[in-house]
């Protein structure tokens, strides 16, 4: 898959781009886009099936780090992650109910559990990049645990977890960014009905995706012009280094075998050999690497990196997905992911037709009204959103809709604190 690396500096997406962490269209391979143990919930898939062959077409419908540190602790659940110059205040906006007789109350322990699965996912994934520079060994079983929490609270909060990948802190690209890619491939996932099990398969593949990069040399990641022929060859090898560091940390052990398929598939395009890597004999990519894929793809085309001129919205990366289907991605998966994602994602901030600023916490699910989410009203002034959520799928007593979205933001255009919003 492509990102948004070329030379223009315009973020048109290359696939060469998306390995340092950007998206691409065919060029830039630096944004890494597009391109388990026992189950606490139960639910695992039917003994008498394969979950390594499923097929929709037959289903009905750090960045490297540059650091020689040890690893930090493990959070202390009950505290912020300083490391991240993120506060995790009480009471997220995006744990709020979303009708009117929910509304009073912020659902504040639901909450709580959901910021503290994903920031200790984020840690926890540093201390582990952080361990193979110093040739620490990493417990492949410890990064499933920490999937599982991510799976649970999909399961259960799924809004809220999928509002928190819209935190992006340049910094800490490379963190944050493998987590939300674990977090938008389980919520893919769970559309196409994946067991628990297989849902913490897939998020440990997509959470390890881009763990090769800590073998790709920090001069190459990290530089602010366009890559050389040699230098995108070297960032394209990032899949096999990857699975090589995987098989290091678990050996031949099974329970690492989505993680590998993740990791080796995820630059993989589904009809588009030519802007494939790594090249091999053609075959078609395991689902666990097309979902990657697209979640790998448009986390890294919406987010801002060092040698990004310009950065697209998260629906201008959603628009440019979709003209790729069927030769990038998985068009049936893209279909999907853009229907869970929606027009205006979950954490967007959005101009309504009266003028009013808005956070996005609720996309609605019958796609004819995917352009009518439920939102929250924000004064810019404050950061602070209306405890009240305004469904704009609704009409008034006069039958016209309340409100409408004119236009999606960024939010530092408008003086907005996303992280104060939205932590």
């Amino acid at each position: 898959c492509a990102s948004p690396g070329s030379s223009s500096g315009t973020g048109a997406a290359t696939s060469s781009d998306t390995d340092r962490g950007e998206t691409a269209t065919s060029t830039d391979p630096r944004s890494g886009e597009a391109a388990t143990s026992s189950d606490a919930r139960g639910g695992e898939a039917d003994s008498t099936s394969n979950r390594f062959l499923i097929d929709l077409e037959t289903e009905p419908s750090g960045e490297h780090p540059g650091e020689s540190t040890a690893p930090s602790p493990g959070p202390r659940f009950h505290e912020p992650v300083p490391e991240f110059g993120i506060a995790i205040p009480k009471g997220s906006i995006l744990s709020r109910r979303t009708t009117s007789e929910d509304a009073v109350g912020t659902g504040a322990s639901s909450n709580t559990q959901c910021k503290r699965a994903f920031f200790t996912a984020v840690s926890v994934y540093k201390s582990m990049h952080h361990g193979l520079h110093i040739g620490q060994p990493i417990e492949i079983r410890h990064a499933k645990r920490t999937v599982q929490n991510l799976v649970d609270q999909v399961l259960d909060e799924e809004f809220a977890i999928l509002g928190l990948t819209a935190l992006k802190t340049q910094d800490n690209y490379a963190f944050f960014h493998s987590v939300n890619v674990a977090v938008l491939s389980i919520a893919l996932g769970k559309r196409i009905g994946l067991s628990p099990q297989q849902l913490v398969e897939l998020g440990t593949g997509a959470l390890f995706h881009d763990i090769g990069k800590v073998r790709i040399p920090l001069s190459i990641l990290r530089k602010p012009d366009k890559l050389t022929d040699e230098e995108r060859a070297i960032i394209q090898l990032h899949p096999q280094y990857g699975v090589q560091e995987l098989l290091r940390m678990g050996g031949l052990d099974p329970q690492l075998f989505p993680a590998l398929v993740g990791c080796f598939e995820h630059h993989m395009c589904t009809d588009a050999p030519d802007e494939s890597y790594p090249q091999v004999a053609r075959y078609r990519p395991h689902v666990y690497g097309r979902i990657i894929s697209i979640a790998d793809c448009f986390d890294a085309l919406s987010t801002r990196r060092i040698y990004m001129k310009s950065v697209r919205s998260k629906g201008q990366a959603l628009a440019w997905m979709m003209e790729q289907g069927g030769t990038k991605f998985d068009p049936v998966l893209l279909k999907l992911f853009v229907n869970q994602v929606g027009i205006h994602p979950v954490g967007s901030i959005v101009r309504l037709k009266s003028g009013r600023l808005a956070v996005v916490l609720r996309t609605p699910e019958e796609p004819g009204k995917s352009h009518r989410p439920v939102v929250a009203l924000v004064d810019p002034a404050t950061s602070q959103a209306d405890p009240l959520p305004l469904d704009l799928s609704v009409r008034g007593a006069d039958g016209r809709y309340l409100d409408e979205v004119e236009q999606t933001l960024e939010a530092d255009e408008v003086g907005i604190d996303l992280q104060r919003l939205l932590a």
